[in-house]
C-alpha cells in the first residue's frame, strides 16, 4: 500500500472518521466542563502543552490536539522535542492564538509524501522501504566469505566447471560489495554520519512557516510570545501573573555537549535574528545516524567568550541532533516551584509504545547499544517525574502507539488515519477524566511540600 495507493486519503476522510465522530459525541455530552481558569473573548480555555518526540508517531499528537481544540481548548505555552517540536511549532504559528490549528496541520501532513523526507542515497531509500530485503542482502554478503572458504578446497579437487564458475562469481560479488560498502561509508562520513540530508524536511517546514509570514527568528519570537493582555485573556479569580506565551524546542548540541532550548538560547549562540527559524525544528528532529546533524553557526563575539553554558564553550560551527537524545519529553520546562497558585494546567502528551518483552540485552552489541542509548534518552525526564510525582499523576497522558513503527516513513494513509484516531481516543479520555479542582489542589500540595 504505502504512498502508492490508488486512493489517497483527504482531510475529509479523517474528519468523517467513525472514531472521530463518536469521540465528538462524547465531548458534546461534557458541556461546558472546566479545564482552566483562563479564557479568551471567544470562550476558549487555555492550557500549557508539552509533546513527546517519536518520529512519524507525531501524527497521533495531532489527533490529541484536534479533539482538544474541538472541545474549545487552546494552548498558551508550548514545548516539544523532535516530532513534538514539529507539532509545537505549527500550533504556535498557524493562524491566530484563539483559532483551531490541528486541522491545518493535518492537511499539510496528509498532502505530503513523508517518504520524501528520506532524502539519502538510493540504497538508503530502498532500505527504509524494504528493511527485510536489505537485512537479507547484508546477511548474504557477510556469509559470502564462509561460503567461499568452504568451496575453494572443493574447487581445487573437483573437475566440475560449474563449481569453478560459482567460486569466481562469489568472489567477484564479494569484492564488488566491499567496494560499494566502502563508497557508502565514505559518503556517510562526509555527511557527518547521517543517512539522510534533512533538506526535504526543512524545505517542507520552511514553506509552511513562510505561508504564515514567519520568515525570520524575530518573526517567530514576535508571533509566539504574547502577553495575556494582548490576547485579552480573562480569569475566573482576579488577574494573576501567568507570564507571556512562549515556545520551547529541545535540541542537543553535540559540539558543546549541552541540552539547548530554542529560541530561548538564541542569544547564547549569537544567532542573527534574520535567519530562518526552520533551522530550530530541523535541529530538534535530527535523529542521530538517520539525519545529518543540523549546523548552527555562532558569531565571532560569542565564540570568543568562554564557558557560555558553564561547561564547554561553543564553536564557530555547532552540530545539533535530536533533542530526544537528552530530553524527549520536556515537561520540566513548565515547572515553576515558586508558584503556589495554578491558573492553567500542564497537559503532557506521551507516545506510549507499550511494554514489549525484550530479549537479552547482551544478545548482541547492537541490542546492548540500543539499551544504552534508550537509558540516556529517558533518564532526564524520568528523573524529573520521579522527583515530582504530581506531574506523573496529573499531567502525563498516554497515547497508545504500540502497533506502529516510529520510523515508518512509507506509512499508508490507512495507518495514518488509525494513528490519528489513537490520538483522538486518548484526547477524549483526557477530556472525560480531567478534574480541574482536583488538579489545582494537588498542585497546591506540591508547592507546600517543596517549601
Amino acid at each position: 500500500m504505502g504512498f502508492f495507493n490508488s486512493k489517497r486519503y483527504t482531510i475529509e476522510d479523517f474528519e468523517t472518521s467513525k472514531v472521530l465522530e463518536e469521540c465528538k459525541g462524547k465531548v458534546d455530552q461534557l458541556g461546558d466542563k472546566k479545564y482552566s481558569d483562563v479564557r479568551d473573548d471567544y470562550d476558549n480555555q487555555y492550557v500549557n502543552l508539552v509533546q513527546e518526540g517519536g518520529g512519524v508517531l507525531g501524527i497521533a499528537l495531532i489527533g490529541f490536539t484536534y479533539i482538544l481544540e474541538y472541545a474549545g481548548i487552546r494552548f498558551w505555552k508550548l514545548a516539544g522535542t523532535s516530532a513534538g517540536a514539529i507539532n509545537t511549532t505549527l500550533l504556535a504559528v498557524i493562524g491566530k492564538k484563539h483559532e483551531p490549528k490541528s486541522k491545518s496541520i493535518l492537511t499539510h501532513l496528509i498532502n505530503t509524501n513523508m517518504f520524501n523526507f528520506v532524502d539519502g542515497h538510493w540504497i538508503v531509500r530502498l532500505g527504509v522501504k524494504n528493511v527485510r530485503l536489505i537485512t537479507f542482502l547484508a546477511k548474504f554478503i557477510l556469509a559470502l566469505p564462509i561460503v567461499i572458504m568452504f568451496l575453494v578446497p572443493i574447487h581445487f579437487y573437483s573437475d566440475q566447471s560449474w563449481i569453478n564458475t560459482l567460486v569466481l562469481i562469489l568472489i567477484v560479488v564479494f569484492v564488488l560489495s566491499l567496494l560499494f560498502a566502502q563508497r557508502l561509508f565514505i559518503l556517510y562520513k562526509k555527511r557527518k554520519f547521517g543517512l539522510c540530508r534533512g533538506w526535504e524536511f526543512r524545505k517542507w517546514i520552511s514553506e509552511i512557516l513562510n505561508q504564515n509570514n514567519i520568515k525570520t527568528i524575530e518573526d517567530f519570537i514576535n508571533e509566539t510570545t504574547k502577553s495575556p493582555k494582548e490576547i485579552g485573556l480573562k480569569y475566573r479569580h482576579g488577574s494573576p501573573n501567568m507570564g507571556d506565551s512562549e515556545v520551547t524546542l529541545i535540541c542537543c548540541d553535540v559540539t558543546s555537549e549541552n541540552k539547548v532550548e530554542f529560541p530561548r538560547d538564541v542569544d547564547n549562540y549569537g544567532i542573527m535574528k534574520n535567519i530562518h527559524p526552520s533551522i530550530f525544528v530541523r535541529a530538534s528532529m535530527s535523529i542521530p545516524f538517520f539525519f545529518e546533524p543540523a549546523i548552527i553557526s555562532c558569531t565571532d563575539e560569542v565564540v570568543n567568550k568562554s564557558n557560555i553554558f558553564k561547561s564547554k564553550s561553543v564553536k564557530k560551527d555547532n552540530y545539533f541532533v535530536d533533542g530526544g537524545l537528552i530530553s524527549n519529553f520536556p515537561i520540566n520546562v513548565f515547572h515553576n516551584p515558586e508558584r503556589d497558585v495554578c491558573h492553567l494546567p500542564v497537559v503532557g502528551l506521551n507516545l506510549d509504545s507499550g511494554f514489549k518483552p525484550k530479549k537479552d540485552i547482551f544478545s548482541s552489541i547492537l541490542s546492548y547499544t540500543f539499551k544504552l542509548v534508550s537509558t540516556m534518552r529517558y533518564y532526564h525526564d524520568k528523573n524529573f517525574l520521579y522527583q515530582n510525582r504530581f506531574y506523573q499523576d496529573y499531567c502525563v497522558h498516554n497515547i497508545d502507539v504500540s502497533k506502529f513503527n516510529w520510523l515508518d516513513f512509507s506509512m499508508s494513509d490507512e495507518q495514518k488515519l488509525k494513528l490519528f484516531e489513537q490520538g483522538v481516543i486518548a484526547g477524549t479520555k483526557f477530556l472525560e477524566d480531567f478534574n480541574w479542582r482536583e488538579y489545582k489542589s494537588a498542585r497546591k500540595e506540591l508547592y507546600v511540600k517543596t517549601h
